[in-house]
């Protein structure tokens, strides 16, 4: 009997990897997230996703950035900062661009003198 994968199939089972693996970096990371329901982490990460790929970020390294950004900034962080908001707007920018420049911005609010935009 020969098993036979769809890409989506494939693309499915490559998503609840990435669940779970961004699942476990957040419980590391951010110890708070114990408390937060495998529904409820499932539903905000694959609706965070989404956004993502909205605004062009397609890897792996660029989603696991948007979204540890949402959970330091919060979940609108990309329409309700303005700093955030013109980084990935930009059309200047390549995704690899975009997600450098997403990452020193969450690292600067995150930093212990303050999170101002």
């Amino acid at each position: 009997m020969t098993l036979i994968l769809r890409s989506k199939q494939i693309k499915e089972m490559g998503e609840e990897r990435f669940l779970e693996r961004m699942r476990a970096f957040f419980e590391n990371k951010f110890l708070e997230y114990r408390d937060v329901s495998d529904t409820t982490h499932r539903r905000r990460t694959r609706a965070l996703m989404s956004r993502a790929r909205d605004y062009g970020l397609e890897t792996e390294v660029q989603i696991a950035s948007y979204l540890v950004t949402a959970w330091i900034a919060g979940e609108d962080f990309d329409t309700a900062r303005r700093t955030a908001s013109m980084i990935l707007s930009s059309s200047d920018h390549t995704p690899e661009q975009k997600t450098k420049r997403l990452i020193q911005w969450a690292e600067s609010i995150s930093a212990p003198r303050g999170g101002r935009d």
